[in-house]
Order: structure tokens, then C-alpha cells, then sequence
């Protein structure tokens, strides 16, 4: 054999480099443990911003498991591990199944068990060997051999085909297993996944449609979600064929396939509301409907509003004082995320929440939104007119550079609108009033959307993943695991007995400083004779 091919055999048959490997494959494992697989592109973005999808897409971390470098690297560790289980692996069988010539002299004076005694100590010695768990193995030349914990040796090739095996099941699901994403609105039914690859989502043609029965939710006393599940019927030619729960952890298996709760978001609801104008008069629209991720626009002042998102149940995070370092989570209840669009003007991404009409979120773009408190309730038709008076007058005496005084202008107002009412009423609104323009001048909030009621519909998020190598798996796992415990438990021994020089000799050796010990223990108090 080549120079060059038994160094390549000894570097990859070496524990080192399988070291090395195995903690390769741990890493990226992990990665594809904490990094959901197969989901589309825009889902990650949202999750992590552009930023780290640009990161982690470069080695393939969303799709770890069918990545040619995991597999190469996988497919070079199954290499590694039959090299040495092909250096080795004949010692230790010869081992196990032929008996062994007893070793020279000098070598059994290096074991790190060596005593000579008188020849009629054999009986003892004997005895004292069958009582620590050694059994004769075979006589050859005089000598007889005791071994112990020979199932040891069979722990060595568990351990190695259990890897070996591990390694074709992580090839078989790399080549043949893929993990998609299907969402599916309550009712809904669908025979295809969604697949990640090259960067693409593939459409993916399953044997059986998925029903949706049902989707439901726990929560917090503070509203978050403390569980979700969905009631899943599997359908085969229009009939159905099995029933089940799928919750997060408690997946449904069928015919090799498994389906995992992930996600749920709104599949559509119908929403119920009017839309405030905040510029010009401040009036309100007639009653609207429209359903989640629809649009709806006035072609009169091209205003349009795009529903992005709807939750029956909105967590955010509240600091009810200066001094609190820590906020508190409270559920605000319904809430709608829209855009609305206006000619000559920035999307705005808002918020309106259905108990705190008054209260508008503002979008920063990365789905974090920053409530402004209006001092007027856009769901109530109190102090709009006087609002529009009040911005109408400051116009006009500002048009020209001139300064105008706004406390001034709000008294006059009060008073042409406000007549009927007591000083402290008057007082109360003008107030409102005042806090409504400075929001809407800092803010340049032209509409605002207000939230009737709702229809609710939620879609499930399903993970759909096909492993070809689950079985193969399992069957490695019981190897390395079988294998592992054999070595561990079992430590393995031998020990020569023979006649030498008129006296007995005693050699004894392990791998094991533990069975070392014990079988010094084991011993009856005889002469030791150092190697020296």
C-alpha cells in the first residue's frame, strides 16, 4: 500500500480527528436545534432582521441537516470511525475468540500488577481471582489466563457500528428527508408543503391533506400565550384515516412523517371599523369591514389602509412609575396593525387598540410599535369640530410669519363651542383638545382607524418534516448507547498465571486504574516484585 495512503488511513483512523468531527457535527446541530428549519425567507428576516439571516444563510444554518458541508462532514466522520474500526478492530476480536500466547518475561514484569509467590499459593490465588469476577479463559504453555468483563470488548464495536450507524442515518435524511411549513386556517384542508431550497420555497406534494378541526390557546393571567394546539384530521383519497392534538412537543406521526405544532397568526379575520380624518374637519367614515392582510382605500382622497395583522389579545409592557425598573406585562386587549398610505406622504405603520381608541401605536418598521396618547377619542365625535377651528385660526395667523397664541385662540374656541357646559367641562376638553394638536403636530398623523369588533380567524403554523433515517437512527442510538454502558461498566482485565523459575507468577493488567485496584485488593497478601 502507497506511503501516502496509510498516512492518510492513520491520520483518519486517529480518536483526535474523530474528536474534531464529532464536535463539528455537535455545533451545527445545536445550530439547527435553536434555529427553526425550512421556513420561508421572509419569516426569518422578520425573527432576526437582515443583518444575521445574512449570517447564518451563509453556511446553510437554515437548512443545516441537507447542507453537501454537513453531509461531507458527516460522510468523512463515518470514514474516520471504520478506519480504526478496521486497525483495530481484528486485535480486539482475536482478543475475544483466540486464545493468546502468554506474553514474554519482561513484558509481564511492565504490568502494573506483578507478584511472585511460592507454588502452593496457586489454590489462593485462584480462588481469590474467581471471587473478584475472573474467569479462566484457556492454558497455553503452562499458563493459565483469567479474563473479566469481556462483554467490555463487545461495548468497543457497539460503540463504533452504533456511530457508523448514526452517520448512514444523518446521509439518509441529509440525501432523502426534507422539514416544510404549512399553515392552515380553521376548516381548511391542504395536500402540500412548503419547501426550502436554493433560497426558494418549493411547493411540495404530500400523500395525504391535512384538516384543520380546530385551533385553541392558553394563557397568562397577563394575556401571553402559555400553550397552543391544533385538533388535526389526516385525510387519504377524501377519508379520514386519523385524528389527533398536535400541540408544541406532542407532534402526530404517520407512515414516516411527523407533524409539529410551530406558529399560528391570524388567517384572516373580518375586522369592523370607521376611520377617523385628523386633518381638515376631523370627520368619520361610515362603518367599514374588511379581512386581515386586505386593503381598502377612499379614491375620493386617495387614502388607503392595508391590514396587516389583528390580535385578540395584546401583551405589552407598561411602567406604572418613574421608580419601576422592571415593567409589568398587561394584556390591552384587541388590536389591529395596519399601514395606511396617503398621496405625497411616508407609509405609516400604526396600531389601534379596540379598548384604548384614544391611544394610537406608532411602527418603527422592525414590528415594535411606541403608543401616543391622543387627548380626543377618535371613536367619539367630542372636540373634533373645536380641534379643527383651533388648527384652522393658527393657520391663518401664521401664514404670514406672524406668532400667534395658542391659549388665546383655545379660549376663544371654548368659548364659541362650549357655551353649554360648566368651567370645569370646558376646562377638561380644551385641555384634550390642546394635547391632540401637539400629538398630531409631532406625530403628523393624518388618519387614525377605529376599532368596532371583529370576526376572528386564526390559521395553524404545522411543520411537516419526512425522515427516512428516523428508523436507522434509533437502531445507532441503541448501539452507542448499549456500546457506551458495556465500556463504562465493565472494566476488562486479564491475568496470567503461570510457573517461573520455581516460584508463581501473578501478571495483571488493565486499561482501567479502577480494575487495577480491585484486583490488587483481590489478591491474598503475597510477594510483589517490582519491574525494576
Amino acid at each position: 500500500m502507497p506511503v501516502f495512503v496509510n498516512r492518510l488511513l492513520w491520520v483518519a483512523s486517529r480518536m483526535s480527528t474523530a474528536v474534531i468531527l464529532l464536535a463539528m457535527l455537535a455545533v451545527a446541530s445545536l445550530a439547527g436545534t435553536f434555529l427553526e428549519q425550512g421556513l420561508p425567507h421572509a419569516e426569518y428576516v422578520n425573527r432576526y432582521g437582515d443583518f444575521w439571516v445574512a449570517v447564518f444563510d451563509l453556511p446553510g444554518l437554515f437548512n443545516v441537516y441537507a447542507e453537501p458541508w454537513f453531509l461531507g462532514v458527516g460522510a468523512v466522520m463515518a470514514i474516520s470511525v471504520a478506519c480504526c474500526l478496521f486497525q483495530n478492530g481484528p486485535t480486539v476480536w482475536r482478543m475475544l475468540h483466540k486464545p493468546a500466547s502468554a506474553p514474554l518475561a519482561g513484558v509481564l514484569k511492565s504490568w502494573p500488577v506483578y507478584r511472585t509467590c511460592p507454588q502452593g499459593a496457586e489454590a489462593d490465588i485462584v480462588a481469590a481471582l474467581q471471587g473478584a469476577g475472573y474467569r479462566k479463559s484457556h492454558v497455553t504453555g503452562g499458563w493459565q489466563l483469567y479474563r473479566k468483563g469481556a462483554v467490555n470488548r463487545w461495548g468497543y464495536f457497539f460503540t463504533h457500528v452504533g456511530v457508523l450507524v448514526l452517520c448512514a442515518a444523518g446521509l439518509i435524511s441529509g440525501l432523502g428527508g426534507w422539514r416544510g411549513t404549512t399553515n392552515l386556517a380553521e376548516g381548511e384542508a391542504y395536500d402540500a408543503t412548503w419547501l426550502r431550497q436554493n433560497g426558494q420555497m418549493v411547493n411540495h406534494k404530500l400523500p395525504f391533506a391535512l384538516r384543520n378541526d380546530g385551533f385553541g390557546m392558553d394563557f397568562y393571567n397577563t394575556g401571553m400565550p402559555s400553550a397552543f394546539y391544533t385538533d388535526l384530521t389526516l385525510l387519504e383519497q377524501g377519508r379520514a384515516v386519523k385524528q389527533a392534538r398536535v400541540a408544541v412537543n406532542a407532534p402526530l406521526f404517520y407512515k414516516g412523517y411527523a407533524v409539529y405544532q410551530a406558529s399560528f397568526g391570524d388567517g384572516g379575520s373580518e375586522l369592523f371599523f370607521r376611520v377617523r380624518t385628523l386633518r381638515g374637519s376631523g370627520g368619520i367614515t361610515e362603518p367599514l369591514s374588511a379581512r386581515v392582510r386586505e386593503s381598502i382605500k377612499n379614491d375620493a382622497t386617495g387614502t388607503q389602509i392595508e391590514l396587516v395583522d389583528f390580535r385578540a389579545n395584546t401583551v405589552e409592557s407598561v411602567v406604572e412609575n418613574p421608580d419601576q425598573r422592571t415593567p409589568t406585562f398587561m394584556d390591552v386587549g384587541p388590536s389591529v396593525d395596519y399601514i395606511l398610505r396617503v398621496p405625497d406622504r411616508a407609509p405609516m405603520q400604526l396600531r389601534a387598540y379596540a379598548n384604548y381608541p384614544n391611544m394610537v401605536g406608532l411602527g418603527d418598521g422592525e414590528g415594535r410599535y411606541t403608543p401616543a396618547l391622543l387627548g380626543l377619542d377618535p371613536s367619539a365625535d367630542d372636540g373634533w369640530t373645536m380641534l379643527a377651528d383651533l388648527r384652522q385660526m393658527y393657520a391663518e395667523q401664521t401664514k404670514d410669519g406672524k406668532p400667534a397664541d395658542v391659549l388665546t385662540l383655545l379660549k376663544g374656541v371654548a368659548e364659541q363651542h362650549l357655551s353649554s357646559k360648566t368651567e370645569g367641562e370646558r376646562f377638561a376638553l380644551a385641555a384634550r383638545v390642546l394635547q391632540t394638536a401637539q400629538v398630531l403636530e409631532q406625530t403628523e398623523l393624518p388618519a387614525a382607524l377605529v376599532l368596532d369588533s371583529y370576526d376572528q380567524r386564526l390559521y395553524t403554523g404545522l411543520q411537516i418534516a419526512y425522515d427516512p433515517g428516523a428508523d436507522v437512527f434509533w437502531i445507532g442510538g441503541v448501539l452507542l448507547v448499549l456500546g457506551a454502558t458495556l465500556m463504562t461498566l465493565c472494566g476488562f482485565g486479564r491475568v496470567w498465571v503461570g510457573q517461573q523459575g520455581g516460584r508463581l507468577v501473578v501478571a495483571g493488567h488493565s486499561s482501567r486504574a479502577v480494575v487495577v485496584a480491585a484486583l490488587e485488593a483481590a489478591l491474598p497478601q503475597t510477594e510483589k516484585t517490582d519491574a525494576a
